[in-house]
């Protein structure tokens, strides 16, 4: 409803002129398609050329009375309007089209008295306006908020762009003005309608009052004066409506009561509502200074468009958009509109957790936050990334910005993920689902409770406004219900197949520990046939003793551990598979528990003969079924029980982790013991220097020379020393110690290869981390 202008109001009647239309039709090559709209005196409509399937808009006047004096005016704004749009040049406002087709535009033309006024050739925009997509039903509680942000972010830019570079304010901006353009999986926001701007005058004079009802900054009707700021006030209410379905100052009232209340509210109001006891003798209004809860974006952004809107919505138009006389309107927004808030759902406690990125200079600083808000302890906790995440794994991700990512707040897309990590407590097998309940129950709304207690018989009294507030209170319950519901369903489905990659990828780990005890097992049995041939040749248990002892450990390892680990990491990769394919990861979020698609099919579906009544219980019924859980039977035994057996999976996999850390020192440790007592062994002696050289040839593979006094040593003069020194010696006792050198050499350099070439491969793959510890 366009606002009168003083200057008419003043005026007495005058003869009024008829502006008749002929009816349009196609012409020539250009087709006509359907009309698109109209405003306060045009009406606009597609066309399509046969040939080049161009497309534009045209706006041509419609059916209208006019006195003489605003023709008049008419003309003057229509002139304008026509000039402007072919000089403004940015893609956030729907430009002019210089056609060259002149027939066709004298065609345009001659449909209307007014033959002097030019055809308004515009770009065609071909995904409708932002008014056709607040109607939807499923954004009785606004829109999603990537959506919310691109719009924000062209309507920032034209304003700024208006403003400043062509010294002209629009005054009537609404959703019906912008337009959306879609190319591929991307919209673009335009502002179109400048029928209402005009250049920004040097001071504040007394103006005409022009405008939409519910968007006309107040000060446009008193006392008439007023600056660009009047954009500030439309944006900010439009923005109030993209976050919450609903415009913010009494939408149901009449203009004068809207009026009255806006010009009487506090400072940092940006709200009004009416109380909803329905049949109270006196009526009472409410301000608020935040945003309602039923809506559909994260609470960070909502907090940060709450001090936004406090100066958008002030009703000193000297003052708005400015804080300490600083101009905030466009640089708050940017920064809201710029940070990247990270969605974390947790399976344990579900719920939604958010997370300002840029505020968090290392990703140690995040991880103790999210620790920190979920409850779970650094240790427990066990993050999942979606599969369809462009970082992939933990691995790559080295700073809290990674884990955002910005298309997936596109809430309105059911491809999309609902959160852009989960984290579960590994500890605890299963979630705390009453928790949840009890949370909910806590946020139910005045409006809820007011509706609730009405009498049957009552339903058909019930105020239109109240009623409508009470389907957007109920439908955002479920909503939300639904969302958590497709979130956690989803995380589940997730965790598993991250536990299961995970485990599979472990196994090539678990078999190359499990081959390299089996080398140790060989080269424990060679000390062991080693010591015992000392034990001969010295007559000494000692290293036989040493070797029973080594190779006690080594079957320890080999059997008693990591064939276990094995056994169970079948296990494992066998259960994970079976419950990564249960048909509920995709069955259950389509059940409609909740009923939405049949709610919000009861309330599209626009029908005269629908008595409130019919409204009321359709409320009452949804809402029931969303606070009685026996009644939604969710969760049910099935999505429990297996939330137990992931959990059980995963606590079995950490615990194969863990074990092949500790075995990996254990194998360590048993390695160096057996390097020490190998050396130990060929070093031992009675007569220093002759074992010690020796165990040079043992270690190293070289004959050793002498330069004492007996002049070079040879190899016959050393077997024999060394076996006269011991007291035992068989025959072929030369052959004997051959061999006791030759195996104690070739132990010395397998050990070498196993433990020097091959210890890194041993390790689990750190790139693999489980929880934050690990990282």
């Amino acid at each position: 409803m366009k606002c009168e202008t003083k200057e008419e109001n003043k005026h007495p009647k005058k003869e009024v002129t008829k502006i008749k239309m002929q009816s349009r039709r196609s012409f020539n090559k250009w087709e006509l398609i359907r009309a698109l709209g109209e405003g306060g005196f045009g009406e606009v409509h597609l066309w399509r050329h046969r040939i080049t399937r161009q497309e534009i808009a045209t706006k041509i006047l419609k059916n209208i009375s006019l006195q003489p004096d605003e023709i008049a005016k008419l003309k003057k704004r229509w002139i304008q309007e026509h000039n402007w749009m072919h000089s403004l040049q940015t893609p956030y406002i729907v430009g002019a089209i210089s056609l060259q087709d002149k027939p066709f535009l004298q065609y345009l033309q001659e449909q209307s008295m007014l033959q002097m006024l030019p055809v308004i050739v515009m770009e065609y925009c071909n995904g409708g306006d932002l008014r056709s997509r607040l109607e939807d039903v499923q954004h009785l509680n606004g829109l999603p908020e990537k959506e919310i942000r691109d719009i924000l972010r062209a309507l920032r830019h034209a304003v700024e762009y208006l403003h400043n570079t062509c010294n002209i304010e629009h005054r009537d901006i609404k959703p019906e003005n912008v337009v959306i353009h879609r190319t591929g999986n991307a919209n673009i926001y335009k502002l179109t309608d400048f029928g209402y701007a005009r250049e920004i005058p040097e001071q504040t004079t007394a103006q005409s009052m022009v405008g939409t009802r519910h968007y006309v900054a107040p000060e446009v009707i008193d006392p008439g004066e007023y600056t660009k700021t009047v954009d500030y006030w439309s944006v900010g209410v439009m923005a109030f409506e993209l976050i919450l379905g609903t415009r913010p100052f009494i939408p149901h009232r009449e203009f004068k009561t809207i009026l009255e209340q806006i010009l009487n509210k506090p400072p940092g109001c940006i709200a009004i509502t009416q109380d909803p006891k329905p049949f109270q003798q006196f009526e009472n209004f409410n301000t608020h200074s935040n945003l309602f809860k039923q809506n559909q974006c994260s609470p960070i952004f909502v907090e940060e468009m709450e001090k936004w809107l406090r100066i958008a919505l002030d009703g000193n138009y000297k003052t708005r958009g400015h804080i300490d006389g600083n101009l905030r309107f466009f640089t708050d927004l940017d920064a809201i509109l710029a940070t990247k808030f990270i969605t974390v759902f947790s399976l344990t406690s579900y719920a939604f957790y958010y997370f300002d990125a840029n505020s968090f200079a290392k990703l140690g600083e995040f991880f103790n936050k999210l620790s920190q808000d979920t409850g779970i302890e650094p240790q427990n906790i066990f993050i999942t990334l979606p599969t369809s995440h462009p970082k992939k794994c933990l691995a790559n991700i080295s700073e809290p910005s990674d884990f955002y990512v910005e298309e997936w707040f596109d809430s309105g897309n059911r491809d999309n993920p609902r959160a852009m990590l989960y984290v579960t407590d590994v500890t605890k097998r299963q979630c705390d689902f009453n928790a949840h309940h009890d949370k909910m129950m806590s946020q139910i709304t005045k409006t809820i409770e007011e509706c609730y207690g009405i009498e049957k018989q009552k339903y058909d009294k019930v105020p239109i406004w109240l009623l409508e507030q009470f389907e957007r209170h109920v439908h955002y319950l479920l909503q939300n219900e639904q969302r958590y519901l497709e979130c956690y369903v989803k995380g589940l489905f997730e965790f598993i197949i991250t536990v299961e990659d995970e485990a599979y990828r472990c196994g090539e780990q678990i078999q190359r520990i499990y081959e390299n005890t089996l080398k140790l097992s060989g080269r424990v049995e060679q000390f062991e046939r080693t010591a015992g041939l000392c034990a001969k040749i010295q007559n000494s248990q000692m290293y036989a003793d040493k070797a029973h002892t080594l190779t006690k450990k080594s079957n320890s390892i080999q059997h008693g551990v990591v064939e276990k680990i094995m056994e169970r990491h079948k296990s494992v990769l066998k259960h994970c598979k079976a419950l990564a394919n249960r048909d509920i990861y995709k069955s259950l979020p389509e059940e409609d528990i909740y009923k939405l698609k049949s709610f919000r099919e009861f309330l599209g579906k626009p029908n005269l003969s629908t008595r409130n009544s019919q409204r009321m219980d359709n409320c009452m019924q949804a809402f029931d079924r969303w606070a009685t859980p026996s009644i939604s039977k969710f969760p049910s035994q099935e999505l429990v029980n297996i939330h137990d057996e992931i959990m059980v999976q995963c606590q079995i996999f950490l615990k194969i982790t863990e074990s092949l850390k500790l075995n990996q020192q254990y194998l360590e440790d048993l390695k160096n013991e057996l390097e020490t007592e190998t050396e130990n062994m060929l070093l031992h002696r009675q007569n220093g220097e002759l074992i010690n050289k020796m165990g040079s040839l043992c270690l190293d593979g070289n004959m050793p020379a002498s330069s004492g006094p007996s002049g070079p040593m040879s190899y016959n003069s050393l077997t024999s020393t060394y076996s006269l020194m011991n007291g035992h010696c068989e025959e072929n006792g030369d052959n004997e110690v051959l061999k006791l050198i030759e195996n104690s050499h070739q132990l010395s350099q397998s050990l070498m290869y196993v433990w020097g070439n091959e210890t890194e491969e041993m390790c689990v793959d750190d790139n693999l981390p489980t929880t934050i510890k690990d990282i």
